[in-house]
């Protein structure tokens, strides 16, 4: 999956653009891509399924080291060393309220491999897909500023989805 997939281009242009011409086809479907990206960097969430791999570096206190993801959806496929071993490791599953901590107890840096988004386009949280959908009209309708701020009804909306941090 893409995020065309997430919001297809057809979509975008009759329903969200409303604009019936080929000829700023490659440049919208950027806007999706770009949209998708920074709601996704934005939130955690990944809106569209793919694997992703993340490196754990050892504590510096003990021998383990602890990766702390704040993605969701995600499944841990795999953990490994840097010698390619499959490890072993302590899971606190991913929940709705909070991120994934993934204790890897080896001396070595470590690889964690994991299948991270959203398999049914129908899962994703609607304010998602609407934040996505209006910064595609803002970027598009302002697409010569060079400066601009992300306005603040697209915050409001998906400020209660962000994972990282507090609000």
């Amino acid at each position: 999956m893409t995020a065309l997939d997430v919001l297809p281009l057809d979509y975008v242009k009759e329903s969200i653009l409303e604009v019936d011409f080929p000829d700023k086809d490659d440049f919208i479907e950027s806007l999706i891509k770009t949209s998708i990206a920074w709601v996704e960097k934005y939130t955690g969430y990944r809106l569209y399924e793919r694997t992703e791999q993340f490196n754990v570096y050892p504590a510096s206190c003990d021998y383990g080291g602890r990766a702390v993801l704040p993605f969701f959806p995600i499944t841990i496929t795999e953990v490994k060393n840097k010698d390619g071993v499959v490890l072993e490791a302590d899971k606190t599953y991913l929940t709705e309220q909070g991120p994934l901590k993934l204790t890897v107890l080896a001396p070595v840096k470590s690889t964690i491999q994991a299948t991270v988004g959203f398999t049914d386009v129908e899962d994703i949280p609607h304010p998602l897909i609407d934040a996505a959908c209006k910064l595609i009209t803002y970027l598009y309708e302002n697409h010569s500023a060079y400066a601009a701020s992300i306005p603040t009804d697209i915050q409001i909306l998906i400020n209660q989805y962000r994972r990282d941090c507090t609000i």
